[in-house]
């Protein structure tokens, strides 16, 4: 099932989409160089609070943070995760990544930056 936005530009209006549980996403466009790829399914053990994508050595990832206390990293190639940070108490809340470093916040309170 695909969580279809198109028709709603106000925030009370995507507030009422009835959002499937497990949400697949299809990259194309800017990241893919204009080449649509096959459905990736990116899955947490928790809901999905943040995403980043970042360019790293020719290759592409996308970050993704969780209630579930971690961030992944996945490959935008065949969308296997290859990494999971693991450290936070609490759900993570934003993420940023540069290519080098990635910082990512918590309810926690606390910034961790990882290499």
């Amino acid at each position: 099932q695909e969580a279809d936005f198109a028709g709603h530009s106000l925030k009370r209006e995507v507030n009422t989409l009835a959002i499937p549980a497990r949400l697949h996403f299809r990259f194309s466009g800017c990241i893919t160089r204009g080449r649509s790829h096959a459905w990736l399914q990116l899955e947490h053990e928790a809901s999905v609070l943040c995403m980043a994508v970042s360019a790293e050595n020719c290759l592409e990832f996308l970050y993704s943070g969780s209630r579930d206390r971690t961030v992944k990293k996945w490959s935008l190639v065949d969308g296997c995760c290859v990494h999971v940070y693991r450290g936070h108490g609490s759900m993570v809340r934003c993420l940023a990544v540069n290519g080098q470093y990635l910082a990512t916040g918590s309810d926690d309170r606390s910034v961790r930056i990882w290499q």
